[in-house]
């Protein structure tokens, strides 16, 4: 799934002059990371919708920019059952990666060097 940035200029027609950038990689780890953790895909992948997906995402946006700090990801209890058990270093790099805001995202190096990957684990 596209980033929320992405998605919203797909949805106003201004794809085409949306540039690639690192941080939508970020987000596709962060979903990627999510899936690992839960063993579900945060979309519901008999939703081929990309409108639907688009305006939960932009939901989303909206809610983040109403936080205290500005800083919302996705809504993380979604599959709650699940997600309360994934390790809390991984929850965090989770959350990170899928900030609403493409600039809150870390960088890979950041990625690389978060606890989930340098606190040794067992």
């Amino acid at each position: 799934t596209a980033p929320p940035e992405f998605l919203n200029e797909f949805l106003c027609g201004r794809e085409k002059q949306m540039g690639m950038d690192p941080s939508f990689d970020i987000w596709s780890l962060g979903l990627l990371l999510y899936k690992m953790a839960t063993g579900k895909q945060y979309y519901n992948p008999d939703v081929q919708d990309g409108i639907a997906i688009a305006m939960e995402l932009k939901t989303a946006a909206a809610a983040a920019q109403m936080d205290a700090d500005g800083q919302g990801s996705l809504d993380m209890n979604k599959h709650s059952d699940i997600y309360e058990t994934v390790d809390p270093d991984m929850k965090d790099l989770i959350n990170h990666c899928l900030a609403i805001d493409p600039t809150l995202r870390p960088s890979i190096e950041q990625v690389l060097q978060h606890p989930f990957f340098t606190h040794p684990r067992y």
